[in-house]
C-alpha cells in the first residue's frame, strides 16, 4: 500500500474512535440524567434510622420483595425477618 492510503486509513480509524468516544460519553450522561436522580431520590426516601421499614408508597410486602433483590444492602433486614418467623 502507498503511504497516502495508510494515512487515509489511519485518519478514518481515528475519526471512528473519536465518534465512538463521543457517543460513549453522551450515553453515560444520558443514563446518569435519567437514572442517577431516581436512585438518589429513592435513597433519600428511606427511613434513615431503620432501612428495613418500608418508605412511603410501599406496603410491607412490596418492600420485602424489593429488598430481596439487594441482599448485600439489606442483610440485617433478612436477619430480622428470619428471627421473627
Amino acid at each position: 500500500m502507498s503511504r497516502r492510503k495508510n494515512e487515509r486509513k489511519l485518519a478514518l480509524y481515528l475519526l471512528l474512535a473519536g465518534i465512538l468516544a463521543v457517543a460513549a460519553v453522551a450515553a453515560y450522561y444520558w443514563y446518569a440524567s435519567r437514572f442517577g436522580s431516581a436512585y438518589a431520590a429513592a435513597i433519600a426516601s428511606q427511613n434513615a434510622s431503620n432501612v428495613c421499614t418500608p418508605p412511603q408508597g410501599y406496603t410491607q410486602e412490596q418492600w420485602q420483595q424489593h429488598i430481596s433483590h439487594h441482599p448485600d444492602q439489606y442483610a440485617k433486614c433478612f436477619n430480622q425477618s428470619n428471627q421473627t418467623t
